[in-house]
């Protein structure tokens, strides 16, 4: 070019995908990647997740694609990254939801229930009268804050589970609950 000196051109960049644990994409961590190289030769790298990536983050590893023409300096690597679903954690922003089942009677009774963390087992009082559906937050057991983003929580969320059978016994006991505690719960919604 006519402005300046003439600079050698640089290498062409190199995309890739790359999957990665949900664990992973929430703490950040370390995984590797085979690369194909143009020479045919596959190289394996280091890269380095930060925490709370989501899915379709896209990560520069720079100087790691191809090798510049004459002596240019090298293209970077573009990776994109696909976050593997957890069994039981889901994410929401900075936010993670898991669904635990209660009984019908810690539900009205209320209980003190272990519940799954990333930092494991956590023990959780469920108040007396909890409906299905309901959250209940664990403060700072979330997404790590990282990248001046804050740290999320844990939404712990109520699926009370009706047993299928039950014996003459408890049916009247229910029957005599129902009585003892009439509910309108479907009154004024349509």
């Amino acid at each position: 070019s006519s402005r300046g000196p003439s600079r050698s051109r640089g290498g062409r960049s190199v995309e890739a995908n790359l999957s990665i644990p949900f664990l992973t994409a929430v703490r950040g961590g370390e995984t590797s990647i085979n690369i194909q190289r143009a020479n045919g030769r596959t190289e394996n790298l280091v890269v380095k997740i930060p925490p709370g990536v989501d899915n379709g983050s896209r990560l520069r590893l720079k100087g790691q694609g191809e090798p510049g023409p004459k002596g240019g300096e090298n293209g970077d690597l573009m990776i994109t990254l696909t976050v593997e679903p957890h069994p039981y954690f889901k994410r929401e922003d900075r936010n993670l939801i898991v669904e635990v089942p209660i009984s019908v009677s810690e539900a009205i009774l209320g209980a003190r229930i272990d519940v799954p963390s990333l930092d494991g087992t956590k023990s959780l009082p469920i108040p007396p009268g909890s409906s299905s559906g309901q959250k209940l937050r664990l403060k700072g057991q979330g997404v790590p804050a990282s990248g001046g983003k804050p740290g999320g929580d844990l939404f712990v969320q109520l699926k009370i589970v009706v047993p299928k059978n039950i014996d003459d016994a408890s049916r009247k006991l229910i029957e005599q609950f129902a009585e003892a505690n009439k509910q309108t719960p479907r009154a004024g919604l349509w």
